[in-house]
């Protein structure tokens, strides 16, 4: 067999071997990020106020805490007072809650944050 008509045979086996297909067991579904929690997360479970969401949703964050204190908390990337704060609001005011760690927090927010960890809320404007 000639060389001309080897090449495209061993080309449609290859683009056939590298072409991507979603399984059937829901592999390619996308994941879940622990540093982030989605609005759907959040009314898929009632809860009082957004501050208890954070708290039963995502409890890795609070043993995240620095010496330095609590995570600054920004909503909408304005400062708040403190996380406390967040029990004002309700678990649906949240479009995203975001764990930031101290180096993409300083990155993200600048020095104000003293090396400390964030949380960012944006809200469904």
């Amino acid at each position: 067999m000639s060389r001309s008509r080897l090449l495209p045979g061993i080309f449609m086996l290859a683009v056939a071997a590298c072409s991507s297909r979603a399984p059937a067991d829901g592999l390619n579904e996308p994941r879940h990020d622990r540093n982030v929690l989605t609005a759907e997360e959040l009314q898929a479970h009632p809860h009082t106020n957004l501050l208890a969401a954070i708290r039963q949703l995502r409890p890795s964050w609070q043993d995240r805490v620095l010496p330095n204190g609590a995570p600054t908390v920004f909503m909408d990337g304005y400062p708040i007072e403190s996380i406390e704060e967040l029990r004002l609001y309700t678990a649906d005011f949240a479009e995203t809650v975001e764990y930031l760690r101290p180096n993409d927090a300083g990155a993200r927010f600048g020095l104000l944050l003293d090396g400390n960890s964030a949380i960012a809320v944006t809200s469904r404007r």
